[in-house]
């Protein structure tokens, strides 16, 4: 085998220790990162607490998100009309909660002025 072919060994066939590959170990670490988190997002309804909290101000942040990342090409074509489809769910949404907010604004407002 040639000194460059010796070099070209694929992460798969390059062994960390006890015949275990690096994509054995890539494998083990993702697999507990994944059981790492799910743990910690198990724990507060564990302990009795409410899960987080999700706003109107995260899911507007969300939108922003959305609207930065499709504009840096973050989105392949195929997924483009997901990712279409569901911010436009996501602005109809928010616009609703604005309308409702507002309405609700206004009826409070209304309120104290027929009182007095």
């Amino acid at each position: 085998m040639t000194e460059q072919a010796q070099e070209e060994t694929t992460f798969e066939e390059t062994t960390v220790g006890e015949g275990t590959t690096m994509e054995d170990q890539m494998n083990q670490e993702a697999a507990e990162a994944v059981d790492t988190a799910a743990t910690a997002a198990e724990a507060p309804a564990a302990a009795g607490g409410a899960p987080a909290d999700l706003t109107v101000q995260d899911l507007q942040a969300l939108k922003v998100i959305i609207d930065v990342a499709s504009q840096r090409g973050a989105f392949r074509p195929n997924e483009m009309q997901t990712v279409g489809a569901t911010y436009t769910k996501l602005e109809q949404f928010l616009g609703a909660i604005a309308a409702s907010q507002q309405a609700q604004q206004a009826a409070e407002a209304a309120a104290p002025a027929a009182e007095g």
